[in-house]
């Protein structure tokens, strides 16, 4: 029944995170958008943790209780060495524990990398805004701990006068955020794991945020139409592809527009609600199963605070 409801939950989650479901999430406010998609990511991940841990817990039930902790693990890890296809489980989560750290490095590595560009920028200044000296056009929020906007002098100096605040307010709301550092560990997961549902999460954070610092940029300048507009006139022009350009301009531009969101609050109320509840069942299910598995270690906790006793 454990494994039905984690294996059944990461199935309806890699469905609402899909390209299909993506459209159904778009619906929603911006708000809700994104803490669903970040909720998402968290299930996606600590879900298959949660059920390895399960197996594991299970395994380590079925070694004799009498024997050592050193003695136990020998046992479990010669067992599964010896005869893999016994527990077959067993042998898949001990598999897949030894391959996440490696896996998730590589991923940490690779999101670093691809960010190598723009924080070399971010770096160059103190201020939360930095004007870089190039011909070129693009504007980006970089820097994990410290986030800075990064607005190119050939940006600034063709684009429109009155879409500059438009980029300023955008820019801002991605620092202020902190959202290259949620990004980077979506990416880095993405990376790191090769399955498709954390790539397609990955892309939704993504359009979330970009979405969430459109309506900063409204709410800012007090004009959704002079933000539409911008977003539009940049993507025609084709200057400033790290403005957030990945192909969702139509449908940013017609939510700044028409306002509207056609699902209903309970709705979104009741998704939240679900993604947070798997996340809980996850978490707890995580927490009961180290704690069965360390009973089953016999490992002692420790007795300092009450095992010495002071005599006259």
């Amino acid at each position: 029944m454990k494994f039905a409801i984690l294996f059944g939950g990461w199935i309806a989650l890699a469905a609402l995170v899909s390209p299909a479901g993506s459209r159904f999430i778009w619906r929603f406010r911006p708000r809700v958008q994104a803490v669903v998609a970040i909720a998402a990511n968290t299930a996606l991940a600590l879900v298959p943790v949660s059920a390895l841990a399960v197996a594991l817990s299970t395994a380590l039930a079925q070694i004799p209780a009498s024997e050592s902790f050193l003695d136990r693990c020998g046992m479990l890890l010669m067992g599964l060495v010896d005869k893999p296809l016994a527990n077959p489980g067993a042998s898949l989560t001990l598999l897949l524990l030894a391959l996440a750290p490696l896996g998730l490095a590589v991923g940490v590595i690779r999101a670093w990398r691809s960010q190598a560009a723009s924080r070399k920028f971010a770096q160059t200044g103190t201020d939360t805004l930095v004007l870089a000296g190039s011909d070129q056009h693009f504007a980006f929020t970089a820097g994990l701990i410290r986030p800075r906007v990064v607005i190119s002098q050939g940006l600034m100096d063709q684009m429109r006068s009155e879409w500059q605040p438009v980029v300023l307010a955008h820019e801002e709301a991605h620092r202020r955020g902190r959202h290259p550092l949620v990004i980077f560990i979506c990416e880095a997961i993405a990376l790191g794991i090769p399955l498709l549902p954390f790539r397609w999460v990955a892309d939704m954070v993504r359009a979330s945020l970009e979405s969430l610092a459109d309506e900063h940029a409204a709410r800012a300048l007090g004009d959704r139409t002079l933000v539409a507009e911008a977003i539009a006139g940049l993507a025609l022009e084709s200057v400033g592809a790290t403005l957030g350009f990945e192909g969702n301009e139509v449908a940013r531009v017609r939510r700044l527009l028409t306002d509207t969101h056609s699902t209903h609050p309970a709705i979104a109320t009741a998704l939240v609600i679900g993604v947070f509840g798997l996340i809980g069942f996850s978490g707890a299910h995580l927490a009961h199963c180290g704690d069965e598995s360390v009973r089953e270690l016999q490992v002692a906790q420790c007795q300092l605070s009450s095992s010495s006793t002071i005599s006259d």
